[in-house]
């Protein structure tokens, strides 16, 4: 065979190879790209996920060759959407979605504000995952859910047409069913370790199962069966009971955990030992008046918090403990008798609480000051250590001043919570404050002693309407100047008053941080009216340190600072987004302090020059940090600077008057003078700076 006929022959087979590679290949990888060209969607080594579609179907098919293993979608008008399997996550929260169907490896899931969603077919999902997740929440037209045998955790919330849910024949471990308020028919499976019921006001016939731990909130006690539960949970009464044994005093403990809150009266059962925390927790609906047995002994954290219609509680004759909000929020018109059997009352054990508190007798443990009340450090026995060591936990709402046990050592942080407090001198012996003035709205004056070492920051930035603050003197950790507070080096600014107009921060100071010189937003108690607080802040010339996210609305400062360089960015950031939204920005606002002397004094030109015949250079006026070195800059308001440049022998050196350049055009040497003009307003002063031009 010849040598042509060969390569003709090879040339074929090449190219019919070529063509079979286009025709077997090229379609696979344009139909992966093809199918998902309306999706956003991204590859890992894991596989593919799909964040988003944004086609017009109303019938979308994710592809099911594409190797996807996430769905996250969150856009779309589509009315029906189907997962293909192997995918595991699976989110969406499109309000046009009608449909939804699931693939059978589903391990996680994720549906909300599908508000045209009617039914959701979970049947099929047989996954087995580590951590089975499935959360269905603001479903408002959602009738049906078949559930199948899905493992994990299930949370139902807000399918305000939901009525019925049949769980029996899932291996769940968790179920949660919040706000369904047209659900009345549960069934559980046996295995389940936890089922939480809140908000289901036509719930009913729900058989708690043996195993598992029941936590229940507005709905009907009567309408729920617990029998044998092995972890020692009951109903009596219309209340949730637990019994145990505490693990430390060995004593058996019975405890109520929760209690149906649509009645009037609630009567806690005899023999209860322990309100648990969160126990009568949200009793703001029906409920009027709680009385308790004189068994109970604490009352555990948040007990009682949110009965802001409770007009009467009658706590127990031997009641001990009193934990942290265990009667916040309650109606002011419920007055609370604190019996002389108590031996600890946490700080916050009255926050949010607006009536009134007495005791019923002084006692080693408590006692009563001009309204406020006091608890002392006591042993187990409830005798008082020999150090008098007070902590103020309680003080009345409508008292305008303070006057503090001479005993008081601590201030719980929120006992001036919605005060009418309008002074308050902090007594010498009080070691640390923490307070919380954010609803202290009548509040002007604070004054702090030598004894505090340690302020929580902000504290005083919260506070609405406070101006003036001054610290002892002898105080070996805090100063004051100008109502701010700082260390005692004055090296760091530690808090500023919420309604200072103006800070003028001294000499010194290096350290500052977002709250104290921020703008200030308070509201009023309804969240509704806002007021905006922006204080001028007068900058040194030796901050150094501040929080990146410093906020304020003008400023006096020194053009040279890292402030300075930190507000012209900002200014510059500011403009960048409003040109690209179209939108008018809010600069900071700032003057230069001392702008004639200080700019002047910072303004760097070059002694000398040497060039060769018939070069040129550029003399320039190095402007400090934070300006532009130009010939005109606008500083502040109303400050520009000018610089103007003159040659004493233009025959061997020229100098363009605005820009600077110099001409070398024969040897020998001259003088450049460069004249730099400060105009603030109708004021000007100028400095001269002397060039020496070398021509060689």
């Amino acid at each position: 065979m010849k040598r042509s006929l060969k390569k003709a022959i090879a040339f074929v087979l090449s190219l019919a190879l070529a063509v079979q590679i286009l025709v077997f290949q090229a379609p696979a990888v344009s139909a992966f790209a093809q199918e998902l060209s309306e999706f956003d969607y991204q590859v890992w080594d894991e596989g593919t996920y799909v964040y988003g579609y944004y086609g017009d179907d109303e019938d979308v098919v994710i592809p099911s060759d594409a190797g996807i293993t996430g769905v996250s979608i969150w856009n779309g008008t589509f009315k029906s959407l189907t997962v293909p399997e192997g995918v595991t996550s699976v989110t969406v929260c499109v309000e046009s979605m009608e449909k939804l169907v699931l693939p059978s490896t589903v391990t996680s899931l994720y549906i909300s504000y599908a508000t045209n969603l009617k039914e959701l077919d979970m049947s099929k999902i047989k996954a087995d995952g580590d951590y089975n997740s499935y959360e269905l929440s603001n479903l408002p037209m959602l009738e049906d859910v078949k559930l199948g045998k899905i493992k994990g955790w299930l949370s139902i919330a807000s399918a305000d047409k939901l009525k019925s849910l049949d769980a029996s024949g899932t291996e769940l471990e968790d179920l949660y069913l919040y706000n369904n308020s047209s659900l009345s028919s549960v069934k559980l499976n046996k295995n389940l370790d936890y089922v939480s019921l809140v908000d289901l006001p036509k719930i009913e016939n729900v058989e708690i199962p043996e195993n598992a731990i029941p936590y229940l909130s507005n709905v009907d006690f009567d309408k729920i069966t617990i029998k044998n539960n092995k972890n020692g949970y009951y109903i009596q009464d219309g209340g949730l009971y637990l019994d145990y044994v505490d693990y430390v005093t060995e004593e058996p403990i019975k405890s109520l955990e929760a209690i149906d809150l649509t009645k009037k009266t609630i009567n806690v059962a005899e023999g209860t030992t322990y309100i648990s925390n969160l126990g009568l927790s949200g009793n703001y609906y029906n409920t009027r008046e709680i009385n308790l047995p004189d068994t109970v002994e604490q009352l555990g954290w948040y007990a009682f918090d949110g009965g802001d219609k409770i007009e009467k509680l009658t706590l127990s004759k031997n009641l001990i403990t009193m934990q942290g909000y265990c009667i916040g929020g309650f109606n002011p018109k419920a007055e609370i008798v604190i019996p002389e059997t108590v031996r600890y009352i946490d700080f916050d054990a009255f926050t949010g609480f607006k009536g009134k508190v007495s005791l019923e007798k002084e006692t080693d443990s408590l006692s009563e000051y001009e309204g406020g009340i006091y608890t002392y450090a006591a042993d187990e026995n409830g005798k008082r250590y020999e150090s008098n060591i007070a902590t103020l936990v309680y003080y009345p709402k409508d008292k305008t001043t303070c006057k503090f046990n001479p005993d008081t050592v601590f201030i719980a942080p929120n006992v001036f919570m919605g005060s009418k407090i309008k002074t308050l001198d902090i007594p010498e012996g009080v070691m640390w404050l923490d307070l919380n003035l954010k609803t202290c709205k009548n509040l002007t004056s604070i004054s702090i002693p030598a004894s505090v070492g340690y302020i929580y920051n902000p504290m005083l930035a919260y506070a609405p309407a406070l101006k003036k603050v001054t610290v002892d003197p002898a105080n070996e950790f805090l100063a004051s100047y100008k109502n701010c507070v700082y260390d005692k080096e004055m090296t760091a600014l530690i808090d500023v008053p919420g309604a200072l107009e103006k800070i003028d921060i001294p000499e010194g100071v290096i350290s500052l941080n977002y709250y104290t010189v921020a703008k200030r937003y308070f509201y009023d108690d309804n969240y509704e009216n806002e007021t905006i607080i922006s204080p001028e802040v007068i900058f040194p010339s030796t901050i150094e340190e501040f929080d990146p996210d410093l906020s304020f609305g003008s400023a006096k400062i020194y053009a040279d600072t890292p402030v300075a360089e930190y507000i012209q960015a900002c200014n510059e950031e500011f403009k960048y987004w409003g040109e690209l939204y179209d939108y008018d920005p809010v600069l900071y606002q700032y003057t230069l302090r001392d702008s004639v002397k200080d700019l002047l004094s910072m303004i760097y030109v070059t002694d000398e020059v040497e060039l060769k015949k018939g070069n040129t250079t550029v003399i320039t006026a190095e402007m400090p940090a934070g300006l532009n070195a130009v010939s005109k800059l606008i500083l502040g308001n109303n400050t520009e600077c000018k610089v103007s440049f003159k040659s004493s022998k233009k025959k061997i050196a020229s100098v363009n008057s605005k820009t600077g350049e110099i001409k070398a055009k024969k040897k020998g040497t001259c003088t450049i003078t460069v004249t730099c003009t400060i105009k603030n307003g109708k004021k000007s002063t100028s400095k001269k700076f002397k060039v020496k031009v070398k021509v060689k």
